[in-house]
């Protein structure tokens, strides 16, 4: 990253808001991270202009719950990848929280890794859920009818788009994380959320029904 990320935490336990403080440490040198205790502060912060790369917030607050904050960012028109991350993940409550906006459900007992991995996904503008909770709400659709992918909204985030391209090159997921100075699970979660985005099971079939819907050129 060159330019200063800023993030925006809204949890109210001391603890866990230093966690996170370290934990997004961990994404770059030029990562800035403002923390809000309370639901109505960070809408204040929000209509004083105030703007972020990334917002993660928890469902249960003192004063207002989370849902109350992605209803204020919506209606706000505000242009920033949310990310509930709370210690209540049941299959209603995540469907609750992607359809009012968010684009990543984090449970607080996720490992450092794969919550880091998330991070990324979510601010090169893709979507997360650990694999665990793809499993648990994978009987309906989380943003009801999926959006035509040709359209330009594809729901495929900035590195997915580059796995998908040297999938269309024919390299295997050890090549990819070579190339991309990524390790190897890296890749093949990369290429999961590929699979549901489009709908597929095979590395062959990803290829070619991304370029049936034009996100890549067919051959």
């Amino acid at each position: 990253m060159t330019a200063t990320t800023r993030i925006l935490v809204v949890d109210d336990h001391c603890l866990f808001l230093e966690g996170m403080r370290y934990l997004l440490g961990c994404l770059g040198d030029k990562v800035e991270v403002d923390q809000c205790n309370r639901v109505s502060s960070a809408i204040c912060r929000l209509d004083r202009g105030e703007r972020y790369a990334l917002m993660l917030i928890d469902l249960t607050m003192p004063d207002m719950d989370g849902f109350s904050l992605l209803q204020a960012i919506r209606e706000r028109r505000i242009h920033c990848p949310v990310a509930v991350v709370s210690a209540t993940s049941d299959p209603d409550t995540v469907r609750r929280a992607m359809r009012a906006g968010a684009r990543g459900f984090i449970p607080k007992g996720t490992d450092a890794s794969t919550m880091l991995c998330g991070l990324r996904t979510l601010l090169d503008g893709g979507e997360f859920l650990p694999e665990a909770l793809w499993n648990l709400i994978d009987d309906q659709p989380l943003h009801g009818d999926a959006p035509d992918r040709a359209s330009g909204d594809t729901g495929i985030g900035r590195r997915q788009m580059e796995v998908l391209d040297l999938l269309n090159e024919g390299l295997s997921n050890k090549q990819i994380a070579a190339v991309l100075s990524v390790s190897e699970a890296t890749v093949k979660y990369h290429v999961t959320l590929l699979f549901r985005a489009l709908g597929v099971k095979s590395r062959t079939a990803c290829v070619r029904e991304a370029q049936r819907r034009g996100i890549i050129p067919a051959e």
